[in-house]
């Protein structure tokens, strides 16, 4: 009711207000009514602003109870839509749509923390407005509150089995997609869709013709792999080769697979060298990429560096902490250049255990400028198929590059060269020798001072620092294991080291015994040589003149022994003599490395480190063994012939022949992959010496191929074709 009379009471005196103007209806309603009623509208309008901002403006100010570094935390971070974390020393905000937190930098947050502390204020008093909060102090303090309040143990939540795509994350041991989730704590993703089952698509596979070589297919997939994948063993990658050979290229399709706030891009390596610069630079990264090295890497530089390629705690200082805290590297390092990495200092063991050499073949003549871009339409395929490698063959290929990749063996000999001048020393001027029968302890020896002088003389010929002799002496036991005897125990023997020699014509002698270095009469491959010597001769080298007599194993010529040893039973083997263990049920001897089958007769032996093979056991009812001298001949020998020279056969299990071995240990590991029953298993056990034998087995055993093998025999027991 009381409505409808404010109603009639406002028509009355609109009526009555209409008549005073002197103004008809419509000219009423155009003129006055009109205005009248958008300046009401307006008014109403700014009024409720004014509540709004009054709301807004109450909101900014410091509530009583609370400090300056609590309100301007819960104003800053305190937001739904964008939520923060602290990682690894960095902040960090979930992105929904790539499924991984997205770093944000110190001074992004400082600047954010900043513009709400400018408008926030203290209470007014009756002497006058609030004071602001808008002072760098209290930046400080808040960001380092938010440090603590959002700190998130990454090392109890981080799953390193997990890779965020576009459209899921996957998980790389079983290639299943799942939804984004935040929980999973992934601090970088890929910014394309993951394809399940891809093969490798037709431009990367001509990528890899022109530029590795068409059988180097698997050695860059598991190259792509160890960038993806954090649990694959801890190496960096060195893409190493001439101007114009593709190594830029495998750089930016590295570069394309990590969104930009992911990858770290400095020339050097001074990012290793202090904590606030590893802060800076390292933090929260997860490619570290020098596309075009060209200076000295000093040592400091390079400790840092390969902590980090070992995923090691780094230290790193933030700028709100007053101490450095240790935080882990989970990145991967792709550094390219035309050659060996130039070091202050000799890296030859050090590099060799954490570098995967990626050699290119040649510059190529007619590049193809449109490749990248037709490589980044394959990306999701090519990331797909890297990571449906199989892990086994992977790592192995990653652990040993050299036996997948003969460039790769080439390349871990020129860098000790480039970086130590002892390799370099050996690689142009020394020799192996051939034992002989005949030798005496004199003529195994190498005398040392002669060696060090001649070294001397090399580097002042090089223009390079020599080491001391108790380094050069370090630095040759390093290139050339098998030609270093240490003490024996009885000290009668002393270390020495044994069938080295100088390049002839190289070094000469002044009137006043001073030693001449000719460089024009360097060679090359010396450390090829020495290389080819240990395969030949191993560890198990002569000490006197008496065990000169006994047959060496690995001698070049068989010698006749001076005893025979009879066939004797069980119970006549010496009490001190170990009898072999059992077999495995694979069928295959590990200790012994062969492929133990029934026969005639054959004696067991082991080998000791410093002397030569002793009599174990005697086995009846199997054939003995062939000596590497001797050549296989009659029937045997036309069928291990014809297994050996199979074009086809099946290898279900990707086995391979290891590069760098003698002609007859890659016929042997030639035979175990082409024999397709366990009757051609057989002839190819008994056509090689236990020696020889165990020499592979202890190759294989080490990549993992053995488990392989056993794989194989298991397949052939149950008469499975491998098709």
């Amino acid at each position: 009711m009381s409505h409808r009379i404010d109603r009639f009471a406002g028509l009355a005196l609109r009526m009555k207000f209409q008549e005073s103007s002197g103004l008809d209806k419509r000219a009423y309603e155009r003129e006055i009514a009109k205005p009248a009623a958008q300046d009401a509208i307006a008014l109403k309008q700014r009024v409720e602003r004014a509540k709004v901002e009054d709301r807004e403006d109450s909101k900014y100010i410091l509530p009583s109870g609370m400090n300056v570094e609590q309100h301007l935390f819960n104003l800053t971070f305190n937001n739904p839509d964008r939520p923060i974390k602290l990682i690894n020393s960095y902040f960090a905000s979930y992105n929904s749509d790539a499924g991984h937190w997205v770093p944000i930098s110190d001074d992004r947050i400082k600047q954010e923390i900043l513009a709400i502390a400018e408008k926030a204020k203290r209470p007014d008093t009756k002497k006058g407005p609030g004071q602001s909060l808008g002072i760098a102090a209290n930046v400080d303090k808040t960001l380092a509150h938010a440090a603590i309040k959002l700190w998130t143990d990454l090392g109890a939540t981080a799953n390193r089995d997990l890779l965020a795509f576009r459209n899921g994350t996957v998980s790389i041991k079983t290639g299943k997609l799942s939804p984004h989730d935040p929980k999973n704590y992934l601090t970088y993703g890929l910014p394309y869709d993951y394809v399940e089952g891809a093969e490798c698509p037709p431009v990367m596979r001509e990528f890899i013709r022109t530029s590795y070589g068409e059988d180097q297919s698997e050695y860059i997939r598991a190259a792509i792999g160890l960038m993806l994948d954090l649990n694959a063993p801890d190496k960096f990658i060195h893409a190493v080769g001439p101007s114009g050979s593709g190594k830029g290229t495998f750089c930016d399709l590295i570069r394309l697979m990590f969104s930009e706030d992911s990858i770290t891009t400095p020339t050097n390596f001074s990012a290793w060298t202090s904590p606030e610069s590893a802060q800076q630079n390292l933090a929260g990264k997860r490619l570290f990429l020098i596309d075009d090295l060209q200076s000295l890497v000093t040592g400091n530089e390079l400790g840092g560096f390969y902590s980090g390629v070992e995923q090691k705690p780094l230290q790193c200082r933030v700028l709100w902490a007053k101490q450095s805290r240790s935080v882990p590297m989970n990145l991967r390092a792709l550094v390219a250049s035309t050659g060996p990495i130039k070091t202050a200092s000799s890296t030859a063991t050090g590099l060799k255990r954490r570098v995967f050499p990626l050699p290119t073949l040649r510059s190529i003549q007619d590049p193809d400028r449109t490749l990248l871009t037709r490589l980044k339409e394959e990306m999701g395929a090519i990331i797909s198929w890297a990571l449906a490698q199989d892990k086994q063959l992977r790592n192995a290929i990653i652990e040993h590059p050299e036996r997948y990749n003969e460039l790769a063996d080439d390349y871990f000999t020129d860098a000790a060269c480039s970086s130590s001048s002892a390799w370099s020393f050996l690689e142009n001027c020394v020799v192996t020798v051939e034992p002989k029968a005949s030798d005496l302890e004199y003529d195994q020896s190498v005398d040392i001072s002669k060696f060090y002088l001649a070294y001397k003389a090399y580097c002042i010929e090089v223009t390079k620092t020599p080491l001391s002799l108790d380094n050069f002496k370090k630095e040759l036991k390093t290139a050339a294991p098998c030609h270093f005897i240490p003490r024996r125990k009885s000290g009668t023997i002393p270390a020495r080291f044994v069938y080295l020699k100088l390049r002839p014509e190289i070094f000469s002698y002044s009137g006043t015994g001073a030693t001449i270095c000719d460089a024009s009469k360097f060679g090359f491959n010396g450390i090829n040589d020495i290389k080819t010597w240990a395969q030949n001769h191993g560890i198990k080298h002569p000490y006197t003149p008496e065990l000169l007599q006994t047959v060496t194993p690995h001698a070049e010529t068989a010698l006749t022994p001076t005893h025979t040893i009879e066939s004797v039973s069980a119970d006549t083997v010496p009490p001190s003599v170990q009898p072999i263990p059992p077999v495995q049920p694979s069928d295959f001897d590990q200790k012994h490395a062969c492929v133990c089958v029934e026969g005639e007769s054959e004696a067991v032996f082991e080998s000791d480190q410093h002397t030569h093979t002793q009599l174990l056991e005697v086995k009846t009812g199997v054939a003995p063994p062939v000596h590497p001298a001797q050549e296989p001949t009659g029937t045997m020998s036309e069928s291990f012939q014809t297994i050996i020279n199979r074009t086809k056969y099946s290898n279900p299990e990707l086995l391979t022949i290891s590069w760098g071995l003698s002609d007859k240990e890659q016929q042997f590991e030639k035979g175990l992959l082409s024999a397709e029953t366990m009757e051609e298993l057989t002839i190819v056990k008994k056509l090689f010496d236990e020696e020889l034998r165990a020499r592979v087995m202890q190759i294989w055993q080490n990549d993992g191929r053995y488990q392989l093998l056993v794989a194989k025999v298991e397949r052939l027991k149950n008469g499975q074709s491998g098709e």
